[in-house]
């Protein structure tokens, strides 16, 4: 992760294909925070180097490490990147015309984010922002416009307070620019301004 952050990506490539690797030789281990946050940080690593299929299988096996382990926080941290992973994946093969496997994606992105909010665990409010972010685009990819709508509407106007960060403004941005095009697309004209906008 850190040599993809200093945009070392041949060095990069090079680790996260042996970490894989790593991991995947681990697997019939017993359950550890070390072996949870390998998991977390390849995922997140895997999708910089635009390796998303093997991102969202880290992140899986992420997810089953954490539900074995007693912390909740790291259990919902891991569900709520598993289901953004599946999200991110879902839209790409959307993109390729692939969309039965992105309806597919788009309903497990669903049920990690439904199991991550069945925990009883209090994220941030920055945590929580995203998971409404991530939960609506697979809503989106799903098709169920209508109820993706108001929740990424209330994110942006919790954002444009002030609270969260420009990063996650850009990714709410870019998810509700998505959906409202989707929508202009069925209702032409109902929501073009603020698509545009």
């Amino acid at each position: 992760h850190l040599e993809v952050a200093a945009d070392r990506f041949d060095a990069a490539m090079h680790l996260a294909v042996d970490a894989s690797l790593l991991a995947d030789q681990l697997a019939g281990e017993e359950p550890s925070r070390p072996l949870h946050q390998a998991h977390h940080w390849l995922s997140l690593a895997l999708t910089r180097l635009d390796l998303e299929e093997l991102a969202v299988a880290q992140s899986l096996r992420g997810a089953r490490v954490a539900a074995a382990l007693p912390d909740l926080g790291d259990q919902w941290q891991l569900l709520r990147l598993c289901a953004q992973q599946h999200a991110e994946l879902a839209q790409t093969v959307h993109r390729r015309g692939q969309l039965d496997r992105s309806q597919q994606l788009a309903q497990a992105a669903l049920e990690c984010a439904t199991t991550a909010r069945a925990l009883p665990w209090d994220p941030s409010d920055t945590d929580a922002d995203l998971l409404d972010v991530v939960q609506a685009w697979a809503l989106t990819l799903a098709g169920r416009l209508d109820d993706a709508l108001p929740p990424l509407r209330r994110v942006r106007r919790h954002l444009s307070a002030g609270d969260g960060g420009l990063w996650l403004a850009g990714y709410t941005d870019l998810v509700l620019g998505r959906l409202l095009t989707r929508l202009c697309a069925l209702e032409p004209g109902a929501h073009g301004e603020e698509a545009i906008d």
